[in-house]
């Protein structure tokens, strides 16, 4: 403790590797030492004594080592979110500046005052009892690797998981923390590998299906709802932890039967289209009575102007080019020629049965470490510098529902999409506060082998006059 090393910029390192930022240290300044070499890891924390400058080019900082940390490497301290933001991005090789807020955190975790959880959903229908603990193998009984498998090498005690399981439905049903990492253990009889790693279940919580947690604000279009998600085990965030905890205000209570959640929903709807139907008539038959005899109070109903800016009244106008041909029929050729399009301003795209909202509007997809934004179709359209038209064959697979974000738009809603951008929920509309601004000479080419009647049945009649039909004859 107390020692005092100076760096001198002309002798340490070359003018690449941190003399940018030794510029910036001033006397007082708070250091974090960490050693590289043979990863030993962190060292302790100092300060800046003294900086000077004896000719131009060359700078001499006097650190002082003033306390020891615990040698944690920078692999451990990646597992804090804000964290791995801060060391990934960090490009010189001597100094790097650091918040006040992570200088905090990394002493803290040094001291052994914090700990660094991770946080993971693990996929198991054990029959679990609060505070035992359960020998989780990471194979299966023939040696291999179950789906996931990188995951449990990044377990270590403390660790908490949110357990899922498939029966009676997909969905979360407690909650446990990690005990032991992923260790060999003694052979066992019928079974290849028995390396696995222990978990102590806490206790049971009020069931959530994934159809629930899909309502969730920070849950929304994450992989692990999907109904095919089929990993043993993945990481997530502490943020998606508590969310999975915790239910948002915002989300509504549902029952654990999927049935019921689509009755329920079908029931809201048609309620609100009752009440919605009831309130337009009452309107029309008050209106003209009230109107004449007194001025019209055009305060009393107004809405902020922020809001009203983002409802723009649009008259409907052509917006689906539909296609009906026989299976034999090249429909995009036909398009092209038909509405002459440019090939290259036209991106093409295939339905299928396995598409979700997430394919138009957007969605998170788990990438190795990282949880990556993937734009949907029509998102990426309309944010592309160059102007795009979309062609869809068997635009069939799309359901009504599915369409109802973008029809919504184009009636002059202003409409939330499940993604997030810079941390704020992204919209679809006609104004140019939304995220992602429709405008009216936007195109989609839909290529179907229904007749225009069953496709007209399919969607529901307030979308047709944003359609225009063709039809082989």
């Amino acid at each position: 403790m107390g020692q005092v090393s100076v760096f001198d910029s002309t002798v340490h390192f070359n003018p690449n590797e941190g003399y940018t930022a030794f510029k910036r240290a001033v006397p007082g300044d708070k250091v974090i030492f960490y050693q590289v070499q043979n990863k030993i890891g962190l060292l302790g924390t100092g300060s800046v004594l003294k900086v000077e400058e004896p000719r131009r080019g060359q700078i001499k900082i006097h650190f002082k080592y003033e306390e020891k940390l615990l040698p944690f490497t920078k692999e451990y301290l990646i597992r804090d979110e804000g964290l791995k933001l801060t060391i990934n991005s960090m490009k010189e090789q001597l100094l790097n500046p650091l918040s006040e807020a992570d200088y905090a955190k990394i002493v803290r975790v040094g001291r052994n005052e914090e700990k660094i959880n991770r946080y993971f959903i693990m996929k198991e229908d054990i029959d679990f009892e609060a505070d035992e603990t359960y020998t989780i193998y990471v194979r299966n009984i023939n040696g291999v690797n179950r789906n996931g498998f990188k995951h449990y090498g990044q377990m270590q005690p403390g660790d908490k998981v949110i357990i899922y399981k498939t029966t009676p439905e997909r969905g979360i049903y407690g909650t446990a923390s990690v005990i032991e990492g992923m260790q060999q253990n003694q052979p066992i009889p019928g079974r290849t590998d028995s390396t696995a790693v222990k978990v102590k279940y806490i206790e049971d919580i009020t069931p959530r299906t994934i159809y629930e947690l899909d309502r969730e604000p920070q849950l929304r279009a994450q992989y692990f709802l999907h109904e095919k998600w089929n990993e043993s085990i993945t990481e997530i965030t502490r943020i998606q932890y508590e969310a999975f905890l915790n239910p948002s205000e915002e989300t509504p209570l549902i029952s654990t039967s999927i049935q019921q959640t689509i009755e329920t929903a079908s029931y809201s709807a048609k309620k609100n289209m009752h009440s919605a139907h009831k309130q337009a008539q009452a309107s029309d038959v008050l209106s003209p009575i009230h109107g004449l005899n007194k001025p019209q109070n055009k305060t009393q109903h107004a809405l902020p102007n922020d809001i009203n800016k983002l409802y723009t009244p649009s008259e409907p106008w052509k917006m689906i080019y539909v296609f009906s041909l026989p299976e034999h029929f090249n429909g995009i050729a036909t398009a092209i020629k038909y509405l002459q399009l440019k090939r290259s301003q036209l991106k093409v795209f295939t339905a299928g049965s396995d598409w979700t909202m997430g394919n138009l509007y957007g969605q998170y997809v788990k990438e190795e470490e990282y949880t990556v934004l993937h734009q949907g179709i029509i998102t990426e359209a309309l944010s592309s510098a160059v102007q795009c038209d979309l062609l869809i064959e068997d635009f069939d697979q799309i359901s009504a529902g599915q369409l109802k974000p973008l029809i919504h738009a184009a009636q002059g809603e202003h409409v939330s999409l499940p993604i997030m951008t810079e941390l704020t929920r992204a919209t679809l509309g006609q104004s140019e506060a939304a995220t992602y601004q429709l405008h009216k000479d936007f195109k989609i080419v839909a290529i179907t082998t229904q007749s225009i009647e069953a496709f007209k049945a399919q969607y529901p009649i307030y979308m047709h006059p944003y359609m225009k039909f063709y039809a082989y004859s």
